[in-house]
């Protein structure tokens, strides 16, 4: 079942100094009201899904479509400026494949 999502976009930097940015999604019904910092407080999971993302790493650069990185790992979140925007085509709410970094 696909269910429509908005997203941001995130930056974040590991403990490990890795660099990860891709899209963090929330389900489309969410309020425009809720920022990206609140949504992801609320998220429970102990992971942050984000898809399209770019690692950049000493060795350089990576692409995967899906990663769920562990709370525990993430030492910062560079929010966006921007407010949720919504991507095109619908996004499902659960990857079919998605990697641990």
């Amino acid at each position: 079942m696909k269910n429509p999502t908005k997203f941001c976009q995130l930056s974040l930097s590991l403990t490990n100094g890795v660099r990860v940015s891709g899209q963090y999604h929330v389900e489309a019904k969410t309020s425009s009201t809720i920022r990206p910092s609140d949504a992801i407080r609320e998220n429970k999971g102990g992971f942050l899904l984000l898809s399209d993302v770019t690692i950049d790493e000493p060795i350089g650069r990576r692409t995967h479509p899906v990663v769920m990185i562990p709370y525990a790992s993430i030492a910062h979140i560079e929010l966006p400026p921007t407010r949720w925007m919504s991507p095109n085509p619908v996004v499902t709410d659960r990857p079919a494949e998605a990697k641990i970094v």
